[in-house]
């Protein structure tokens, strides 16, 4: 009887550790980054971790106001789709952009965003993942 139930324990964790498994594969997405549209600067949240909840810019620079609008490229329609926006006021400021259900809660299923500057320059762009949020760091305006 020791023996069954060592068996059936046995079979639950594989199960269990399989489930895992196919969990954390179906959430990530496995294919390269398609050309990012016209005016805007590419972001792969893939590159420093794997964020899970918010997308969060900060603004490193010395702009006194910075507008964003955002894309999040779709990997069911593997289309680029509208994020949002973002707004940061000055120097030092954070604007966290609160995900969208509608997009598979959170971060989990989306790896390739898209930024846009609505001033027309381009900034520098650094990004971390840390606390399961993507840190979008945005500076200076760098040369053409």
């Amino acid at each position: 009887m020791k023996s069954m139930r060592m068996i059936v324990t046995a079979i639950m964790l594989a199960i269990l550790a399989e489930g895992c498994f196919v969990s954390s594969a179906i959430n990530r997405v496995d294919y390269p980054v398609h050309v990012v549209p016209e005016g805007y600067v590419g972001i792969d949240a893939y590159e420093d971790g794997r964020p899970k909840d918010y997308v969060k810019f900060f603004n490193d620079g010395v702009y006194p106001s910075l507008v964003m609008h955002v894309m999040y490229h779709d990997p069911k329609t593997r289309n680029w789709e509208t994020y949002g926006g973002a707004a940061l006021k000055g120097p030092g400021d954070c604007d966290t952009m609160k995900h969208s259900t509608h997009l598979g809660g959170g971060l989990k299923r989306l790896r390739y965003f898209a930024v846009k500057f609505m001033d027309g320059k381009r900034h520098s762009i650094t990004t971390e993942v840390r606390h399961n949020d993507l840190y979008i760091r945005v500076g200076d305006e760098v040369a053409n």
